[in-house]
């Protein structure tokens, strides 16, 4: 039944990789304050060293994002929520785990980084 509610609850690590479904909000609108847009569902797949992500929609082709590098992120476990901050920009990017458990995983792997 779990999946069935939350069939993007799952994640795969491979080789030190790691892969799995996270929303992310989008600052757009965010911004307008437009509820219905405001979260994307991608699937990332986090290294060692980078962060991509290609978006989950049906009908578009897959365009992979790169992430910039982050110096720092931030954790909020009651709401499932991870922000990171990039070097350079200042930037920030927020992102929403389908479970507690996908959470943790991409906390150690940020640790990691």
């Amino acid at each position: 039944l779990f999946f069935i509610l939350f069939p993007f609850a799952h994640c795969q690590q491979i080789d030190g990789s790691l892969s799995c479904h996270l929303w992310q909000q989008s600052s757009f609108y965010d911004k307008a304050r437009i509820d219905i847009n405001a979260w994307h569902l991608r699937w990332f797949s986090i290294t060692f060293n980078q962060m991509t992500s290609i978006q989950v929609r049906a009908g578009n082709e897959a365009q992979k994002f790169i992430y910039p590098s982050f110096d720092t992120f931030q954790v909020d476990e009651a709401q499932l929520l991870l922000k990171i901050i990039t070097v350079d920009s200042k930037k920030e990017y927020i992102f929403l785990a389908p479970s507690e458990r996908i959470l943790s995983v991409v906390v150690r792997k940020f640790e990691d980084m």
